[in-house]
């Protein structure tokens, strides 16, 4: 009996042994990676703040703002032989603001006073606003008068209209011309049919 327990004891203990070695083995083999529990980071893409251009309107001024008034004058008479039309220039101005309207931004008015005499004995001189032309040399440009969109505020805009045989009429054309201290400019009068009658420099110094 005592040699049984003996061997019921060896047995036991080698039993014993082997579960402890499985356990081990079991225990120490890799576990499967895990996935992180955190939430993973979007990148949001920053927002571009896009701002519109500025506009420039071309409003009318209702606030007094001092005008530039240069130079004016050449005074002369028709330029074209035997004509019956003769044209004197009074005054030439230079104008920031005419009535309530002011020109757009880097543009300023050119204002010319002057006189048409017919004197022929029976027909009327007409004209329009393809009669009047501005050349600016130094700046290479061509101007027609813009009278008629200003005419509210010209004691006697020259639009359009007609000068009766033997008489006389005194009034002003107006261009938008770009601001360049140009001091002369040339002026182009023709008649209905597109006959020049008049060409001459004018002085805005």
């Amino acid at each position: 009996m005592p040699y049984k327990k003996k061997l019921y004891y060896v047995l036991f203990c080698i039993v014993l042994v082997s579960i402890v070695l499985l356990t081990g083995c079991t225990s120490n083999s890799p576990q499967p990676a895990t996935q992180s529990a955190s939430a993973a980071t979007t990148a949001t893409p920053s927002l571009v703040q896009i701002s519109s251009p500025p506009t420039t309107l071309q409003t009318a001024i209702t606030t007094q703002v001092p005008t530039t008034s240069l130079t004016s004058v050449q005074i002369t008479t028709t330029t074209e032989a035997n004509n019956p039309v003769s044209i004197s220039v009074n005054s030439v101005q230079l104008k920031s603001q005419i009535g309530t309207f002011a020109p757009k931004t880097g543009n300023i008015f050119l204002l010319v006073d002057l006189t048409i005499k017919n004197t022929d004995p029976s027909n009327s001189f007409e004209y329009s606003t393809s009669s009047f032309t501005l050349n600016d040399k130094s700046a290479q440009k061509t101007y027609s008068p813009i009278t008629s969109q200003l005419a509210g505020s010209l004691n006697n805009p020259l639009s359009s209209g007609q000068v009766p045989f033997k008489s006389q009429t005194t009034g002003q054309i107006v261009f938008g011309i770009l601001n360049t201290g140009a001091p002369r400019y040339k002026l182009t009068i023709t008649d209905s049919t597109g006959n020049q009658i008049f060409s001459q420099i004018i002085n805005a110094t």
